[in-house]
């Protein structure tokens, strides 16, 4: 475990320092106008694959089951027509990247279209490792992903100086690790065969098991997003949304570094809780926090200064008044990173209808604190401010459902002995 989560803190570091000069190259290039619109495009492939209605949601909770209860035959069948439904609702989904109004030729949308299907493709590979516990196979295709796909960035805008280069990258080094697991490392070699009745059985079982979890997810990440989506869709003027949009950008590294050191803990809290391993959740969590808290105060800090810094370069003084605005999205940003594991508890422990009445909640409160904030004239600080306030105040409430879930389960467990 702890040579896994070395290895994942290492590639976290060097991608995120690639993609930090990435992402930096690609906003000295653009203009504000083109910047606000490669915002506006990235918002709605953040969206789109959740109109998949719920089908992910409950593969990534119950594949890891049916490895445990069911067959092996049961379990590939299960994958199988996974498998197929994925490709076929996102070969439909991706048809909408090219009905929308993007000021940019074919090409460039099919490449979109690319990036938005292979994603899919290697995420299907994660689950796959991540259920079967093949953390290292895991790595090695996120040494490519995460290290690989901003040095070829770099390279392309460097080479092209276009929007078009961003996705490039990323849709011809996912192809190729596709291409690669297919031929070269098969993730998947199964004698089961295509059955009409048992796919629709199949699907309409991952539908009732990942609906909840599907709809708390999509307000989920609409509240991580809530601020950005407000000014890519409702404000209108370029330079304001291109101003708030570098700043929101820049400190949502923070909740990606954060998440990545989330993400190899959830396997082993679903194993805990599966059987009834109260305490030792407990303490995985609390394990975590530790990290977590360490990490994040050398983030925030390092951020604090460095952004100053960026700003200062001609290359980036068109968005020199951005520091207000930054300085308070990072909180909101670690805030979310530290809800990750709190989050995987809420749906493995089923107490996501709960969960969906805080979202709602607090994304109708967002909703309307934005509204007011837009209509009045406000500086975009206080967009950030009101973000940041909701994140914390959603990050509090799940800090104290799980810790009074987890102290239920031990009087409970006291009592039966």
């Amino acid at each position: 475990m702890k040579r896994i989560l070395g290895q994942n803190l290492i590639i976290t570091v060097i991608s995120k320092t690639l993609s930090f000069l990435a992402a930096f190259y690609v906003i000295k290039i653009l203009s504000k106008e083109d910047y606000a619109m490669y915002n506006r495009l990235l918002v709605m492939l953040t969206f789109l694959p959740y109109f998949e209605i719920a089908i992910s949601r409950g593969f990534f909770i119950e594949y890891p089951k049916s490895l445990h209860n069911k067959t092996k035959e049961e379990s590939e069948q299960l994958f199988l027509n996974y498998s197929i439904f994925i490709l076929v609702s996102y070969l439909i989904l991706g048809a909408v990247i090219f009905i929308q109004d993007i000021p940019q030729s074919l090409s460039f949308c099919a490449i979109v279209f690319g990036q938005f299907l292979f994603t899919k493709f290697i995420e299907v590979a994660f689950t796959y490792y991540n259920s079967h516990l093949k953390l290292q196979q895991m790595l090695n295709i996120k040494y490519v992903t995460d290290i690989v796909t901003p040095l070829i960035t770099i390279a392309l805008v460097f080479a092209f100086q276009k929007a078009w280069s961003v996705f490039a990258a990323q849709t011809l080094v996912y192809a190729c690790i596709i291409i690669f697991l297919i031929f070269k490392n098969k993730i998947h070699t199964s004698t089961v065969k295509f059955s009409m009745p048992l796919f629709n059985r199949n699907i309409k079982f991952l539908f009732t098991a990942g609906l909840l979890i599907h709809i708390t997810g999509w307000l989920d990440i609409a509240l991580l997003n809530c601020d950005k989506i407000f000014m890519t869709n409702i404000v209108t003027n370029a330079d304001t949304t291109a101003n708030y949009c570098f700043a929101w950008n820049i400190a949502n590294f923070i909740f990606i570094i954060g998440a990545s050191i989330v993400g190899p803990y959830s396997q082993y809290l679903f194993k805990d809780l599966a059987t009834q391993k109260f305490e030792e959740a407990a303490l995985l969590i609390r394990k975590l926090n530790k990290q977590l808290l360490i990490l994040m105060g050398v983030c925030l800090i390092g951020a604090l200064v460095c952004f100053p810094v960026l700003i200062g370069f001609k290359s980036y003084e068109k968005y020199n008044s951005t520091y207000p605005i930054f300085s308070l999205l990072i909180f909101g940003n670690a805030a979310f990173a530290f809800m990750g594991i709190y989050k995987y508890y809420i749906n493995a422990m089923k107490l996501n209808s709960w969960m969906l009445v805080l979202e709602i909640i607090l994304l109708g409160t967002a909703g309307l604190v934005f509204w007011f904030l837009y209509t009045q004239g406000y500086a975009l600080h206080y967009f950030a401010l009101s973000y940041t306030i909701i994140q914390l105040l959603f990050f509090a409430a799940l800090l104290f459902k799980v810790k009074q879930n987890i102290s239920t389960h031990r009087l409970t467990a006291i009592a039966t002995k």
